[in-house]
């Protein structure tokens, strides 16, 4: 048998190794998801006093209590695989009992106007801006808390009633007192 010496015999294991070397287009990373949990303060609409980029107070106090026994209040638990929609759905979900069961009421995200002032704004947005969970949990900041503002009438519950109720009680109790 008579080898050819510019012949170069190459194993195909050989072969197959340097495709998948040299091939890194194909190869697929795990991406990774980050996940968030966030409270959600929904402001009623009676608290918007102007157009977009005005600027709304930041609730407080008892008004924030009002607002958490209103139902106003929850926990919002999202990912970065979660589109714009689901994201938005999720939080229609937690806040269906204040919304009348309406599954698609409408809403605004607020974001903090910074430099310090103590108020939350409806923020301009260009026609393609949408509002990825990214985005979303941006608007938390330092607080911890995404705000949006109900664009759709809130249908209080028979707790509110109450709560209200008490609030004037007390209201009324304390003047009388102080009189």
């Amino acid at each position: 048998m008579h080898r050819n010496p510019t012949a170069l015999h190459v194993l195909p294991s050989y072969m197959k190794r340097k495709v998948a070397a040299g091939d890194h287009s194909k190869v697929k990373r795990p991406k990774s998801v980050k996940t968030w949990d966030r409270d959600v303060l929904c402001l009623p609409m009676s608290r918007k006093n102007g157009p977009s980029g005005s600027s709304i107070k930041y609730p407080r106090g008892k008004y924030c209590s009002w607002l958490a026994t209103s139902g106003l209040l929850g926990k919002l638990h999202f990912t970065t695989e979660m589109s714009e929609l689901n994201v938005m759905n999720e939080i229609r979900s937690i806040f269906n009992g204040p919304m009348g069961g309406n599954p698609d009421f409408r809403f605004l995200y607020l974001q903090p106007t910074g430099g310090g002032a103590r108020s939350l704004t409806i923020p301009f947005l260009s026609s393609s801006f949408k509002w990825v969970p990214q985005q979303v949990a941006k608007l938390a900041g330092q607080t911890g808390v995404i705000y949006i503002l109900a664009q759709d009438e809130l249908t209080l519950s028979d707790i509110v009633s109450d709560v209200s109720v008490v609030y004037l009680f007390i209201h009324v109790y304390s003047y009388i007192i102080v009189s």
